[in-house]
Order: C-alpha cells, then sequence, then structure tokens
C-alpha cells in the first residue's frame, strides 16, 4: 500500500501543480510554479523509487499478463478483468472516480466484426487458377458494420496492401484498372 502511495504522489503531485487560468481576454496564462520547492519532490521521488522494485513491477505485470485476464481482448471477458484490477489499484491509492456520474470508467460505442471467410479461395481466369490460403495468402475483412456483407461472383484487382502514402512515393492502386 505504501508503494502505491507513494508512486500516486511522484505522479500526481506535479500534475497538481500546474495551475492554469485565463485572463479576461480568455489568454491562458502560464502553469503556475509550484507550492512546494523541487528539493522535496526530488525526495520523493527518490522515496518512491525504493520501494518501486522489480519485484512489485513483476507482480503487476504478472496480473495483468495472467492467463485470467485471457489476453484482455476488447470487449472480452478478459478485458473487464484487467479494468477491474486497475480500479482497484485505483481505489488502493485514494484515487476518485472521474467518469460519468462518479464511475471509473468512460463508455464508448465498440464495433467487432469477425470475417467468416473460407480457408481457401480460389480464382478462375483465362490465364488458369490460382489459389490463396486463409490468414497466409490472404485476409479477409469487408469493413462493413453490418451483420453479414458478401461478395459473389466479383472481380478481383491485386493492389498489394492497398497503400497510397504520396509523401513516400508509395501507391498499390497505381496502374490498376478498378473501374466498376
Amino acid at each position: 500500500m505504501r508503494k502505491l502511495l507513494l508512486l500516486a504522489s511522484v505522479l500526481i503531485l506535479p500534475l497538481a501543480a500546474c495551475d492554469t487560468t485565463a485572463n479576461d481576454d480568455g489568454e491562458v496564462a502560464a502553469p503556475a510554479s509550484p507550492a512546494f520547492d523541487g528539493t522535496e519532490r526530488l525526495a520523493e521521488a527518490d522515496e518512491a523509487a525504493e520501494v518501486i522494485d522489480a519485484e512489485y513491477l513483476r507482480q503487476t505485470v504478472a496480473a495483468l499478463a495472467a492467463d485470467e485476464m485471457e489476453g484482455r481482448g476488447p470487449g472480452s471477458e478478459g478485458d473487464r478483468k484487467a479494468r477491474q484490477y486497475l480500479i482497484a489499484q485505483m481505489q488502493q491509492l485514494g484515487l476518485q472516480p472521474a467518469g460519468p456520474g462518479g464511475s471509473w470508467e468512460q463508455p464508448f460505442d465498440m464495433v467487432g466484426i469477425t470475417a467468416k471467410a473460407p480457408p481457401t479461395w480460389t480464382f478462375r481466369g483465362p490465364s488458369g487458377e490460382a489459389a490463396f490460403a486463409r490468414q497466409e495468402d490472404f485476409m479477409a475483412s469487408s469493413g462493413v458494420q453490418r451483420e453479414a456483407a458478401a461478395l459473389d461472383d466479383a472481380e478481383v484487382v491485386f493492389v498489394g496492401y492497398g497503400i497510397e502514402a504520396p509523401e513516400y512515393e508509395w501507391d498499390d492502386y497505381k496502374g490498376a484498372d478498378l473501374d466498376g
């Protein structure tokens, strides 16, 4: 607990000391000088450095990387567990929630897309046939945020990674006939 409080004081006190105010013209004034001298801040940092050791960091990383966190994929049960762990750590620091309605979290909409592509795509043309394996030769993603998206009997145009980066003189679409 002492480690967490010291870490919080080292991280939060410098932020709390930065006070910005606007004058009558709406201009923001420079941050005010800290109310305490730098010697005190350095002493607190040194004290925190003494208790934040490799074992403390290992335990924190191990907790977040544990199998119980299930990879922490967005929107997963592991993600929920990781967020609860972080909330518990902030509570131990004595922090107060600042989210909407006094919550610890800021909600936002999240969209997930799971492509169900065939294991192999085979293309036939005047020159013959070519087969491509999913994950190794192609990635399938429509980018369409709907329940289903499909392509039937569509032409295929190879455009590398589909990158347009004029600042690097890179254009995977250059010379490709994309009409229709």
